[in-house]
C-alpha cells in the first residue's frame, strides 16, 4: 500500500487542483473537497447549506455601500485580500490584479461584508471511525500589515497612500469563552452533515471554520479550510480541548496517526483515504 498523506495549505495552493485531484497517492481526508476549497463561491455555498451564519456576499453588480473585504481564490494565506467601500474601488483593484496576472477574471474573487469583531479559527477533527466530531483547538491569525498598521493614527493610512492587506505572518493561541462552545460545536456538526450532501463521503479528519465574533458574541463564519490549518502548529503538545478527549497531549498530527491506527485495527483504512 502506498503511504497516505494529509492535505494542507501549501498542497492545496502549489500542487494545484488538477494534480491534487488526480495524483495516484492515497490522501487522508476528502480529495473532492479540493475543488470546493479552490472556489470561494462554492465554499460559501457549502456553509450556507449547513445553515451556518455567514457575512453577506455581494455580486459585482450589487451596489456596495459599506466596508467589504475582497478575497482571491485558493489558499493564499490572506495575501492580496483588500478592504473597499465602493464599487469603483473594487473594480479598479481587480483590474490591476488581472493585469498583474494574479486573477483571471473578476468573478473569481468574492466580495463579503466586513464584520467588526475578533477573528477566531476553530480546529475540528471528524472521526469516521468513531463517528465523532472533536474540537481540537482555536487560534487567531496575526496579519501583516493590517495588525501592524493599527498602531498608526487614524487617517494617516490615506495620507501615506498605504493599501493594507491580510497576509498571515503567524498564529496566536486562543482559549474560547465557555458559553461559545456549544454554538461552535454545533456549527462543526452542521458542516460535517452538509459536506456529505456536496461531496462523497463528506469531510474526513481535520477541517477549520474561520469566523468573526462580534460584541454580542454572534459567530459568523466567513470561510472554511477542509484540511489541516497552520493554527494547529500552536498545539504540537496538544491543546486544552484535545486533552479532554484523550487524557494525553494530542496534536493534530498525532490525532491523524490515532485515526489511521484505529482504522487499521477495524479494517476501515480504505474508508478514511480518498
Amino acid at each position: 500500500m502506498s503511504t497516505e498523506f494529509p492535505q494542507y495549505g501549501s498542497f492545496v495552493e502549489y500542487v494545484g487542483l488538477e494534480c491534487g485531484e488526480s495524483i495516484n497517492v492515497p490522501l487522508f481526508g476528502t480529495r473532492s473537497l479540493l475543488r470546493i476549497e479552490a472556489d470561494q463561491k462554492l465554499k460559501m455555498l457549502l456553509l450556507m447549506k449547513a445553515g451556518i451564519p455567514t457575512p453577506r456576499v455581494y455580486e459585482l453588480s450589487d451596489d456596495v455601500r459599506g466596508p467589504v473585504i475582497v478575497k482571491l481564490p485558493g489558499a493564499k494565506g490572506g495575501k492580496g485580500y483588500f478592504i473597499a467601500s465602493s464599487n469603483s474601488e473594487i473594480e479598479a483593484k481587480l483590474r490591476k490584479y488581472i493585469e498583474d496576472g494574479l486573477l483571471r477574471s473578476p468573478r473569481e474573487a468574492i466580495i463579503q461584508e466586513y464584520i467588526v469583531g475578533v477573528t477566531a479559527y476553530f480546529h475540528y477533527f471528524y472521526s469516521l471511525v468513531l463517528n465523532r466530531l472533536e474540537l481540537l483547538g482555536a487560534d487567531i491569525r496575526y496579519e501583516s500589515d493590517v495588525d501592524g498598521l493599527r498602531r498608526l493614527p487614524v487617517g494617516i493610512l490615506e495620507e501615506l497612500g498605504i493599501d493594507p492587506t491580510f497576509t498571515v505572518v503567524g498564529n496566536l493561541p486562543l482559549v474560547l469563552r465557555e458559553s461559545l462552545l456549544p454554538k461552535i460545536i454545533e456549527y462543526g456538526r452542521r458542516f460535517v452533515d452538509a459536506s456529505r450532501g456536496m461531496v462523497s463521503p463528506g469531510v474526513i479528519g481535520p477541517f477549520c471554520l474561520e469566523s468573526v465574533i462580534d460584541r454580542e458574541l454572534n459567530v459568523k463564519v466567513f470561510e472554511f479550510s477542509g484540511r489541516i490549518v497552520a493554527g494547529t502548529n500552536l498545539y504540537i503538545d496538544g491543546s486544552p480541548y484535545s486533552y479532554l478527549y484523550w487524557d494525553q497531549p494530542v496534536s493534530m498530527g498525532r490525532r491523524i496517526a490515532i485515526e489511521v491506527r484505529l482504522a487499521l485495527e477495524k479494517g476501515l483504512l480504505e474508508k478514511i483515504v480518498t
